[in-house]
């Protein structure tokens, strides 16, 4: 899992979303469409977007834990530590990827 590139991250979490998915070259570019007419086109990108990726993570009942010697960052979710990530340099990764392994099992 933690082998998923920004762009593959970007797409799983559009996915889920139920958001239509177009790739672009360095992000994520969504069209959403509403009664098959293009509603809204942006850029979007949990992981270089922090006030998305905190929406995703109270949405997503994702809780983050900075580890003791603050070299790694944890992510939980259903309130059991046995369904973590665990990334050692970015916690909008580390939500994303939460997000991700917790909508696959």
């Amino acid at each position: 899992m933690d082998k998923l590139t920004d762009l593959e991250i970007c797409k799983r979490i559009a996915e889920i979303e139920g958001l239509i998915f177009c790739t672009g070259n360095r992000y994520a570019r969504i069209e959403i469409r509403k009664e098959g007419k293009l509603y809204k086109y942006s850029q979007y990108n949990p992981l270089t977007d922090g006030a998305l990726c905190f929406k995703l993570m109270v949405k997503y009942k994702i809780s983050l834990i900075q580890h003791q010697n603050n070299n790694a960052v944890y992510c939980i979710w259903d309130h059991d530590e046995k369904h973590a990530t665990n990334t050692m340099w970015n916690a909008n990764r580390s939500i994303c990827l939460a997000i991700i392994q917790s909508k696959e099992q």
